[in-house]
Parts: structure tokens; sequence; C-alpha cells
């Protein structure tokens, strides 16, 4: 039992980094008007993504709030000027 509460933990963790990721990238289509398929992005730690796509560029700093992982936040730190 213990065991699999280490692991459902540490699967929970996980998603909250993950979760961070399409996040970055919805938010750059958004921002830029670029489908989310034609993006790719880079971790560069500690909540910042650096996403590319459609001949564009940004970093984003995503940071979780509260206690659900589905309630994460990015902010465009650097980048061109949204359309």
């Amino acid at each position: 039992m213990r065991v699999l509460l280490v692991l459902l933990s540490l699967s929970v963790l996980g998603l909250g980094c993950a979760a961070h990721v399409p996040t970055a990238q919805t938010r750059f289509a958004r921002d830029y008007g670029c489908p989310v398929e034609q993006t790719t992005y880079q971790f560069l730690g500690d909540g910042h993504y650096h996403v590319s796509g459609c001949d564009k560029q940004a970093e984003y700093t995503c940071m979780t709030e509260g206690q659900m992982v589905t309630e994460t936040t990015c902010i465009r730190e650097s980048g061109p000027a949204t359309p």
C-alpha cells in the first residue's frame, strides 16, 4: 500500500511539470495565431519555456496556482509584439 501511494504521488508531481508544456504552447498559439501543431518547445528549467513556431519565438514563465494541476498560468516574458 505504501508503494502504491509513493507511485501515485510521483505521477501527480510529474503531471504538474508536464501540464505547463501544453499551456505554454497553447498560450503561444493564441498570442501569435500559430496552430499548436506547428509549435515546438524547450524546457529551460524552473517553469520557464522557450516556444517557437510560424517564424516566431517567445519565452514563457508558467506557474501552477492553487491545489489543482489544471490551474496553470503562463506569462510571456519575451518575444515579438502580438498582432
